[in-house]
């Protein structure tokens, strides 16, 4: 008996770090797409430049430590934009974010592209990151 309630702990305990590498669900409502024209920057060559912001809408912030956005031009990319691990508790004191309740509004900054692919992954205090968000504009 004593071997048989060895096992069951074993095999709980295997269990229950099954599923540390990510959760299945997702804490991002929706992604909003703030990107602008910047005015007067049409280039000689058609380019157009453009300020790429955009606002992170979470469904709850129980269990929130840190917001990762990347920002490519490329599916899975991160070449026009990559969060460093932004804090949420501290996104209001942070340059590249704001934040108003379950929402944080982000700057990229200025690019010369207007399609850009968006990822957007939230980790608990733990390390354990939710299923990202994945959005093309």
């Amino acid at each position: 008996m004593k071997n048989l309630n060895s096992l069951l702990f074993i095999i709980f305990i295997a269990l229950s770090f099954s599923g540390v590498s990510q959760n299945n669900q997702s804490k991002v409502a929706s992604l909003e797409n703030l990107t602008s024209f910047v005015p007067s920057s049409l280039t000689p060559q058609g380019d157009t430049l453009y300020n790429i912001r955009f606002a992170v809408n979470l469904i709850d912030t129980v269990n929130v430590n840190k917001i990762h956005v990347k920002i490519g031009s490329t599916f899975k990319g991160n070449d026009i934009f990559e969060g460093n691990h932004y804090v949420y508790t501290q996104a209001q004191s942070d340059t590249t974010f704001t934040r108003e309740g379950l929402r944080l509004t982000g700057n990229a900054g200025d690019h010369f592209q207007g399609v850009y692919f968006y990822e957007v992954t939230v980790e608990d205090f733990q390390g354990i990151k939710y299923t990202p968000y994945i959005r093309q504009q």
